[in-house]
């Protein structure tokens, strides 16, 4: 995701929950650019970019 110019309205709760069958793996990570893991409120952000992966695995 890219943007300009990015605000929130208010603080955002995140969770990131996996569910399915026991022979599973799953993993994500993200990398954020001028933005921060915690973020305010009312606070403007500039020139944002997060990348998102998702890596699932399913054993036979």
């Amino acid at each position: 995701m890219r943007a300009d110019d990015l605000r929130f309205a208010g603080t955002p709760h995140t969770e990131i929950r996996f569910s399915g069958t026991p022979d599973h793996q799953s993993a994500t990570r993200s990398d954020r650019t001028n933005l921060p893991d915690q973020v305010e409120a009312g606070v403007p952000y500039r020139d944002v970019r997060i990348e998102y992966r998702l890596q699932n695995t399913i054993d036979e």
